[in-house]
């Protein structure tokens, strides 16, 4: 039994007699015992990934200082064996894990070394008032984007506008019934991101509502005036305020009006 070789030798081989023929022997045959070098895997890198990415194993930098050409195979478990070799070399942890890269040579020669995977959270963004909001044609609503704080500071923000504040200012636009959505990225210092979005609907204003026709009184102190006012298309029916009172809802025609001042609230979609 040979041990603890570690480069290739020859040794030879001679067969002797003993006893009554003792110091005879025949020629003396050589055996050369080839060691082959075991892989010596180093790896020169710590990957990092952000939570909710893949990360593919194969592209580490593993240096073999042995320079055997070993193949690597990927495992979840150690020691490595084909029961734990991984199918793929991409990975996608939920949390920070271990991975060991096993080097097999043509002659069976094997060195193993063990990969963290850390995982970092995402930073986790809603947009205020929420994901949606309804806004009368021509306003300016005033939009936010809230980091949780699980990202890593600082937090930059990069809005679908073009803006890089976390507050910024929308405004519906001039067309009634149209949707716009707005959407924001937010990045942390270790590069991950995450998102949100909103949509903001675009309403019809009550000015567009117009007088039909007016009838004034007839004497001074009546009460025999009358208004019909045309509400837009697909709208509730209105009503108007005359002299401090407000007259019962109808379908925009109001009879028996004492004279005075009226006006019609503007208060988008709502109804009143």
């Amino acid at each position: 039994m040979l041990n603890n070789l570690t480069a290739t030798r020859t040794f030879y081989l001679v067969d002797s007699l003993t006893g009554p023929s003792a110091g005879c022997a025949g020629p003396r045959v050589p055996a050369t015992v080839t060691v082959y070098p075991n892989p010596v895997l180093q790896s020169l890198a710590s990957p990092s990934i952000c939570a909710g990415s893949s990360f593919n194993l194969a592209t580490l930098p593993v240096l073999d200082t042995a320079n055997t050409g070993g193949l690597l195979t990927y495992h979840s478990a150690a020691p490595p064996t084909p029961t734990n070799q991984l199918p793929s070399a991409v990975v996608q942890p939920g949390f920070t894990t271990t991975y060991h890269i096993l080097s097999t040579t043509a002659f069976g020669c094997t060195d193993t070394e063990a990969i963290a995977v850390t995982v970092l959270p995402s930073p986790e963004v809603q947009i205020a008032p929420g994901d949606s909001v309804r806004v009368c044609r021509g306003k300016t609503l005033q939009i936010q984007a809230l980091e949780s704080g699980v990202g890593a500071p600082p937090i930059g923000y990069a809005w679908s506008t073009g803006l890089n504040f976390p507050n910024i200012p929308v405004q519906a636009g001039n067309i009634p019934n149209v949707t716009n959505t707005y959407t924001v990225t937010v990045t942390d210092a270790n590069g991950c991101t995450g998102t949100d979005q909103i949509k903001v609907h675009t309403l019809n204003n009550v000015t567009q509502t117009a007088i039909a026709s007016v009838q004034n009184v007839s004497t001074c102190g009546g009460s025999d005036g009358s208004i019909a006012l045309t509400p837009p298309q697909r709208r509730p029916a209105l009503r108007l305020r005359l002299g401090g009172r407000y007259p019962h809802r109808d379908n925009g025609h109001r009879d028996n009006l004492r004279a005075g001042a009226g006006e019609l609230p503007d208060h988008g979609d709502r109804r009143h």
